[in-house]
């Protein structure tokens, strides 16, 4: 089995591994990586690379099932891109990546907007997106080029309800990658990971009726239209208006 690596700083400090085999489409290497546990699983069928960097420090655990290893970090690689997670050394990148969209998001990512209005703020709301994914709160994702490490599309889960459990997914794609359907690939791989490995029953997507790429987004990642919600949002500038739902559903 070939060992692929996260990236050049974690596989330069990996320094011990185990090999084990999940089943005949899956490849798992485990390693130690400073205390925690660095595990790769390489989807050989579809060839798209998933990896954990594991806040762990037993691996017996592991091998007793993936239920018991907590607070994981997921990397996909397909073609030349990764959806990883965001993290405050992305601070300039993360920014550059508002500030070209910044018109744009301005009605429907009002957090955003508000929170990201220079680089000092922008870390400071970093750092509280970090706190909250590290209470599986809020998870934030980004879409990278690899060959440019351009940030092509910023993919979040919010709004968690682990009793269910559910969550409701958001995006945006820089407008210079729109079009291209690199998102809707994204999409589609990262909702198929959600589901299997956060065991979601459901994942569902808001967005305003003037928003039409959006609606074609979750038309072709699968989601179904189950309705319009009165009042449901309140844009930046204050008026509070009506979205739409779609729903996906765990049917595996």
């Amino acid at each position: 089995m070939q060992q692929v690596g996260l990236d050049k700083q974690t596989s330069t400090k990996c320094k011990s591994k185990l090999q084990i085999g999940l089943d005949k489409q899956t490849s798992t290497i485990v390693q130690n990586f400073n205390n925690n546990i660095l595990i790769y699983h390489q989807h050989q069928a579809d060839g798209i690379l998933i990896s954990h960097l594991q806040q762990y420090l037993d691996v017996g655990c592991y091998v007793f099932g993936l239920s018991k290893i907590q607070n994981f970090l997921l990397v996909i690689d397909f073609e030349n891109y990764t959806i990883r997670p965001l993290e405050i050394s992305d601070l300039k990148s993360y920014f550059d990546l508002v500030e070209r969209n910044r018109k744009r998001l301005e009605d429907f990512f009002t957090g955003t907007v508000s929170r990201t209005k220079d680089h000092v703020e922008t870390e400071i709301f970093l750092k509280e997106l970090t706190a909250k994914r590290d209470s599986k709160l809020y998870f934030p994702f980004i879409l990278v080029d690899n060959s440019t490490n351009d940030f092509i599309a910023f993919i979040d889960l919010k709004n968690l309800d682990w009793t269910i459990p559910k969550t409701e997914i958001g995006c945006y794609t820089d407008t210079k990658f729109a079009g291209k359907g690199l998102t809707t690939k994204a999409m589609n791989l990262f909702l198929d990971y959600c589901f299997e490995h956060f065991g979601f029953k459901k994942i569902f997507l808001r967005t305003h009726y003037s928003n039409m790429p959006a609606q074609t987004l979750a038309e072709k990642c699968g989601f179904e239209k189950e309705g319009n919600i009165r009042m449901d949002y309140k844009t930046t500038s204050g008026e509070i208006v009506d979205l739409i739902y779609y729903g996906r559903l765990n049917n595996k």
